[in-house]
């Protein structure tokens, strides 16, 4: 089986999934998140935030494919934690993939696309590991 050619950050998925449920998706605010992993947003700020938008239902829809790094998602809190939740929910229902160096990250809710288009594979793992370093380092004292 090849899940998605992500077999090789299956665990690192993993954790974030954990990290998200127990603790980001409690979050509302972005000073939130900082608590959390201070790199992991310095690292969404520098080399990600730049290529995501928000858009609606009909926008996702109808958005081409296209060759630029771009993630299209819907809004619900801030930003960085809006695209915590389609992240997670994608590796969750199976259907974030790797291909090349992109890592697609659609997502649906209801049958609506809420999420739909890719960013840099690598940025995103790097986010991800800063969010579990971050997480475990602040956890271990406890």
């Amino acid at each position: 089986m090849r899940y998605n050619n992500l077999e090789s950050q299956l665990k690192t998925l993993a954790k974030f999934v954990f990290i998200y449920e127990s603790h980001i998706k409690h979050m509302s605010k972005e000073a939130d998140f900082k608590e959390i992993s201070t790199n992991a947003l310095n690292s969404f700020k520098k080399s990600m935030q730049k290529n995501m938008k928000y858009a609606n239902d009909e926008e996702i829809r109808n958005e081409k494919t296209s060759n630029r790094q771009t993630l299209l998602f819907t809004k619900s809190k801030v930003q960085i934690l809006d695209f915590c939740r389609h992240l997670r929910n994608s590796f969750c229902h199976g259907i974030i993939s790797k291909d090349g160096c992109k890592l697609n990250i659609p997502d649906r809710n209801r049958g609506k696309e809420t999420s739909k288009g890719f960013l840099d594979y690598d940025n995103v793992i790097v986010f991800i590991k800063h969010i579990i370093k971050d997480f475990e380092e602040k956890n271990a004292t406890h």
